[in-house]
């Protein structure tokens, strides 16, 4: 009999009777080896799809450490120590986490372990499924800006969201599963921009409270979290309208160009950058109506009526642009640095707003009115926020109730 036909048996025996295969294959192992039988399937050649990329290789030959140092997500490397025959060695561990799976790897040096640690990240990833996890805390931001505040805003605050979030949330936060995202770390960071970047707290504690709510009402978070977050306080120092006579001191020191920039945004309401938007042809063809192209949101579109004051700043300005003021942002900044340093109050463009407001509300306007040429959707914006008791209106209103009273 072969040796071919004696292993055959003995593997048809096996399968059938024996319950110790594992014993049984070592002793057909040990048959194969003493009569030189050798499974004769031709081997696959070598793949090349774990090598290291070349920016790889390049990366580990720098000596800078901070180039090859692991950032958050990419695993890490442990300098450890063992014993083997009385003799202490050390060696390099990477750890690479995903999914609630762990993968080990083990080198001599750290480059090494690094050109490992970067095949095992990607083997680890190709057993992921292709679809993009949603429960991640940025994942789930993502899905609530895109379905919620997308559509209705303008494209430079949808891109604010993101801008405040990469700079005031870490990474290590936005990659967490929402559920495990604590209230206390939330309050951090809510409390941390708000010592120097109190407008971005707000967005902040707006943008979790909204999100937090909605991932509790889909049951996605067991606890409401939303409502043990804290509100940032707000800056006690709010914009103020000027007066008459810090109107009058601020035209003083102007140059004429920056006096029908100061004039147009008294006497039209546009925030700072859609000034810069406005265009002849907005307009209107008898002259008495302004087009203000919102950059804020749909109902900040709005159509003002041309006061004198603006119109007379319109009649003096050159037609050599599309643009009525062809400036830049930086420029615009540039002047209101210049201008702040000759006067003793605080000026910003939204300054400027507040007085168009309070220029309407002394002149009778009602609250709806002007909400609409201010551009806000909700005339208790307008008065909240923006409407200011200022000694003028003041005597303006004790003089209203003197003419009504009887005389006795």
């Amino acid at each position: 009999m072969e040796t071919k036909d004696i292993l055959q048996e003995l593997i048809d025996y096996a399968n059938a009777f024996t319950s110790n295969l594992e014993a049984l294959w070592q002793i057909i192992g040990a048959l194969r080896k003493n009569f030189g039988y050798y499974d004769t399937t031709p081997k696959q050649p070598p793949t090349t799809a774990n090598k290291p990329s070349t920016e790889l290789r390049e990366l580990c030959k720098s000596k800078d450490e901070e180039l090859r140092r692991l950032k958050y997500g990419q695993g890490s490397i442990v300098l450890r120590t063992t014993t083997a025959k009385g003799k202490k060695y050390q060696y390099y561990q990477g750890k690479y986490r995903i999914d609630g799976r762990t993968f080990y790897c083990t080198a001599k040096t750290y480059n090494d372990c690094y050109l490992k640690l970067a095949n095992i990240r990607k083997h680890a990833q190709s057993l992921m499924p292709a679809t993009i996890s949603k429960d991640t805390f940025i994942e789930y931001i993502k899905e609530y800006l895109n379905t919620y505040k997308k559509p209705f805003v303008s494209k430079s605050t949808y891109d604010g969201y993101f801008y405040t979030l990469n700079n005031n949330v870490p990474d290590e936060t936005l990659q967490k599963k929402i559920r495990n995202v604590q209230t206390a770390e939330l309050q951090r960071l809510i409390n941390k921009a708000a010592e120097s970047h109190p407008r971005a707290s707000r967005t902040l504690y707006d943008l979790f409270t909204q999100v937090m709510r909605r991932a509790y009402a889909e049951g996605i978070i067991k606890h409401n979290i939303e409502k043990l977050l804290l509100k940032p306080k707000q800056d006690p120092k709010e914009e103020q309208p000027l007066t008459a006579a810090q109107q009058k001191q601020l035209m003083q020191v102007a140059s004429e160009r920056q006096r029908f920039i100061l004039q147009a945004y008294i006497w039209s309401g546009c925030r700072r950058n859609e000034l810069l938007t406005l265009q002849w042809s907005d307009i209107s063809d008898d002259k008495q109506t302004l087009l203000i192209k919102g950059t804020k949101t749909d109902t900040s579109v709005r159509t003002v009526p041309i006061f004198v004051p603006l119109q007379q700043v319109l009649d003096q300005l050159p037609r050599t642009d599309k643009r009525i003021f062809p400036y830049s942002v930086s420029t615009i900044r540039r002047m209101f640095e210049d201008l702040n340093e000759k006067i003793n109050f605080h000026l910003t463009p939204k300054t400027l707003r507040h007085t168009f407001n309070q220029n309407l509300t002394e002149m009778g306007v009602s609250d709806l009115i002007r909400a609409k040429w201010m551009g806000h959707s909700k005339p208790t914006t307008t008065k909240r926020v923006y409407t200011h008791v200022t000694d003028n209106l003041e005597q303006q209103e004790i003089t209203k109730i003197k003419n009504q009273l009887p005389n006795i």
